[in-house]
């Protein structure tokens, strides 16, 4: 410890938000510097969490499904010092690749009591405004809490209650207590970590408001896509007509496919679903090859430091050039596009722009077997008298889509709520204040973190799309800025970094999806400027500055090294390595993935026909809630079904009243093809207890696609017509 810190009065932090951003400032600014800092979290909900509030107990429901999983692996979902691989009891057996909600939010309660004392949370405790003293002010007064820079008022709505957790310390939960008051302290420092996104905005549409309430929600009110669709049937015995999607990117895709899911489900129904979105995407499904044709989660593909050119990597933040947005455009294309392209995939015209992306595991095949229909354009009016909407096409021309019988608006957020209320004016003012833009409501440095003219304000994970490392890493930034005594209001050097962000706020088409996206370059810029190591991941030993391999994730970033950051580097190690387990199972589930929808199959025996394996929710044993598929054949009796039960692909087949369980298990793989694009995956079906009855499956990939796959003589391979 700093021999000055064992005297020096600890500057005071108010840290609004108790979601991951405000957890990770909290523990930076304690542990960074211990006893420089003293934190306060105030979080007007009763729980911590922020978005991820969410649990399997509660009956109130947030913008998230409990049972919602993440888009990116628990590699990437994490802090550096607290492993997803320690076993707990919340997540029972294990958390899976991707985690559910409900597990990242107990994995949020366990970082909040590993690293977060009590009298730190300020829980139901809502802040109402906030004033910033002026130096004159502060030089004036003798009283130390005058001559602190910030004065917080919030309204303490709170009082101990029961925690809705097991074995949770009854402090950590609250709920809101009529005689509440106004309060107010003095901070030295200010940090803004309450998210990016306030409350879900539905454009204005002209005839929406004569739609009926009910049947016009938005995407994170549809936490359960089946009472939605039986909602639907209560006043129709027979409902026919259209749901429509509204809004591209992640929420519109994850809607649509959703609803399909739903639909795909019932026994039978005359509803349609077409989707609307503003621009062409890319649905990037969970996992994704690496270049020995294996499968990785995505984030692990794409997040790899060996994309990267040789030398320093820098974090880039500005209008995409069109030939870097090209080669991004053609990395997709050769991962994702088929011999049926949909309708939303970008074309060739588009690929001069960034490409966005929507990560989605069924979106393509929902689309490929016609049950989504894709929609390019704009929403542009309502009419209820006869159930009709109005498409724009970007060419300018209009097209009516009849019979709408509900729409879901997958537009997102209003960015940064109730700033200016928080804020004073004469810092919105210094900031640069603009609501209304969608990006960049504050003009703040390059990494979203502060603005040199109000240094004492700092700001985590308020960008779209924040990443968790990052979020750890901005807070650290501040911990070390903020200890530097020579830390003074901004100069014209320190300006500057603010204009990236201004120039941004003019851009529109080169603006990238995610304009602070370089995940990548932002930790490494981050790493170097804070002096933080990054450990290697293939030799527990060392640190790999010179041999930049692997992906970034939080954990190789630790600062000290701990066992939860050595143990998640071990389970990535572990990952990685060839033939792993780890790889098994993801190319089991990609496989699984790519089998859903319609089959040509042919035999010496059959000749040929059509067949389709019919997606819809498992609604018992160990896959319940989650995708399996049935073996739709005219041809054939019985059923056949095929699940991904324990990461392993089964199907399970009914006959005369027995069913017969056969699990895959792939044995080997080898390239096809003279340019060695197509990757043929051998497979065993074996029967337990029943060693002789072995069949073997051959299936043959092309990117995250499944070109052909054989099994018993039998050949499948894609119909060549469109919807």
């Amino acid at each position: 410890m700093n021999p000055a810190n064992e005297t020096m009065t600890p500057k005071k932090v108010a840290i609004i938000g108790a979601g991951p951003s405000g957890l990770v400032t909290a523990k930076a600014l304690l542990h960074h510097s211990p006893g420089r800092y003293e934190p306060t979290i105030f979080e007007s909900k009763p729980v911590i969490g922020g978005l991820w509030a969410t649990n399997r107990l509660s009956r109130q429901q947030g913008f998230i499904p409990a049972s919602m999983r993440t888009n990116l692996s628990r590699f990437t979902v994490s802090f550096s010092d607290l492993s997803w691989e320690e076993p707990n009891t919340y997540n029972g057996n294990g958390s899976g690749m991707f985690p559910r909600a409900a597990q990242v939010n107990d994995y949020l309660q366990r970082y909040c009591e590993k690293f977060i004392p009590d009298e730190v949370l300020k829980l139901c405790c809502r802040v109402v405004r906030t004033m910033r003293n002026e130096d004159s002010q502060i030089d004036k007064s003798q009283n130390e809490e005058e001559r602190r820079r910030w004065t917080v008022e919030w309204v303490d709505e709170s009082k101990p209650e029961r925690s809705i957790y097991p074995k949770k310390k009854k402090k950590r939960i609250y709920h809101a207590n009529i005689y509440s008051s106004t309060v107010s302290s003095s901070f030295d420092y200010l940090v803004v970590a309450s998210g990016f996104f306030g409350t879900p905005h539905i454009p204005s549409i002209p005839g929406l408001h004569n739609f009926p309430s009910t049947r016009a929600i938005h995407s994170s009110s549809l936490h359960s896509p089946s009472d939605f669709l039986a909602q639907l049937t209560t006043n129709h015995a027979d409902p026919t007509g259209t749901i429509l999607v509204v809004g591209g990117s992640m929420s519109g895709a994850e809607a649509a496919s959703a609803l399909a899911l739903s639909l795909s489900s019932l026994p039978s129904h005359n509803l349609t679903i077409k989707h609307i979105s503003s621009r062409p995407f890319w649905p990037v499904p969970t996992y994704l090859p690496d270049q020995s044709g294996g499968f990785i989660p995505l984030d692990l593909a794409l997040y790899d430091l060996s994309r990267r050119p040789p030398g320093d990597v820098q974090y880039t933040l500005g209008p995409v050039p069109a030939a870097r947005a090209r080669a991004v455009h053609d990395y997709f294309s050769s991962l994702l596009s088929s011999s049926q392209p949909n309708l939303l995939e970008p074309s060739s015209s588009d690929r001069d722009h960034p490409p966005w992306v929507a990560v989605t595991d069924h979106y393509n095949e929902f689309v490929r077997s016609g049950t989504i229909h894709p929609l390019l354009g704009r929403l542009e009016s309502l009419t209820t008298s006869t159930n009709t909407a109005i498409l724009r096409h970007p060419t300018g021309t209009t097209e009516p889509i009849p019979s709408i019988l509900a729409i879901v608006f997958a537009t997102g957020f209003t960015p940064f709520p109730s700033l200016s209320p928080l804020l004073p004016n004469p810092v919105l003012s210094a900031l640069n204040y603009s609501p209304t833009h969608p990006l960049f409501p504050l003009l703040l440095d390059a990494k979203a973190t502060l603005n040199p003219l109000v240094p004492d304000l700092g700001f985590v994970g308020m960008y779209r799309g924040p990443y968790w490392g990052v979020m750890e890493m901005q807070a650290r930034s501040l911990a070390v800025r903020w200890g530097d005594s020579t830390c003074t209001p901004g100069t014209s050097h320190d300006l500057s970094a603010c204009d990236s962000i201004r120039s941004l706020r003019e851009q529109n088409s080169s603006i990238a999806q995610f304009p602070m996206g370089d995940y990548v370059g932002l930790m490494e810029t981050y790493a170097r400027e804070l002096g933080i190591a990054r450990a290697d991941i293939q030799n527990e030993n060392g640190n790999d500055d010179d041999e930049r391999v692997g992906p970034v994730v939080p954990a190789r970033y630790a600062t000290p090294k701990t066992p939860d950051s050595a143990a998640t580097l071990a389970a990535l190690r572990a990952l990685m390595a060839p033939a792993s387990a780890g790889r098994r199972d993801a190319l089991c589930h990609a496989v699984f993935r790519a089998l859903h929808g319609k089959w040509r199959v042919s035999s010496t025996a059959d000749g040929k026909r059509e067949v389709e394996l019919c997606p819809r929710v498992c609604v018992s044993g160990p896959s319940e809630g989650d995708v399996e598929y049935e073996y739709c054949d005219s041809e054939v009796e019985g059923t056949c079904v095929f699940r991904l039960v324990d990461k392993r692909i089964h199907i399970l087949t009914t006959s005369d009243g027995s069913t017969v369980v056969r699990r895959i298990e792939f044995v080997g793989m080898s390239t096809e093809g003279e340019e060695g694009g197509v990757y043929r995956h051998v497979a065993r079906g074996v029967v337990d207890g029943d060693e002789g009855d072995v069949v073997e499956y051959v299936f043959r990939l092309k990117g995250v696609h499944v070109v052909s796959w054989e099994e018993r003589g039998r050949v499948y391979t894609r119909p060549t017509h469109h919807h």
